[in-house]
C-alpha cells in the first residue's frame, strides 16, 4: 500500500511540475525559469500531498526526491518538442 500510494503522489507531483514548466515555458521563460516554476510546483505539490494523506503512510520527501521529480517534468517537456 505504502509503495503504491508514493508512486501516485510522485507521479501527481511530476504532473504538476511539468504543467508549471510548460506554463513558464509558454511564457518565454528561460530554461532555468522553467526548472525553477518545475521546482516550486514540485515542492508544492509534494507538501500537499503527504499534508493530504490521511493515513500517514506518506514520508515527506527528500530534496533528492524533489530534484527527480523536476528532472522527470523537464524531461517531459523536452520530449513533447
Amino acid at each position: 500500500m505504502r509503495t503504491a500510494k508514493k508512486a501516485s503522489a510522485s507521479k501527481a507531483i511530476v504532473s504538476a511540475a511539468a504543467a508549471a514548466a510548460r506554463a513558464a515555458k509558454a511564457a518565454g521563460e528561460s530554461v532555468k525559469g522553467q526548472q525553477a516554476a518545475a521546482q516550486v510546483a514540485a515542492e508544492t505539490a509534494a507538501d500537499n500531498a503527504v499534508k493530504n494523506d490521511m493515513t500517514g503512510t506518506l514520508k515527506p520527501f527528500t530534496r533528492g526526491n524533489i530534484k527527480g521529480f523536476v528532472a522527470d517534468a523537464m524531461t517531459q517537456l523536452k520530449d513533447e518538442l
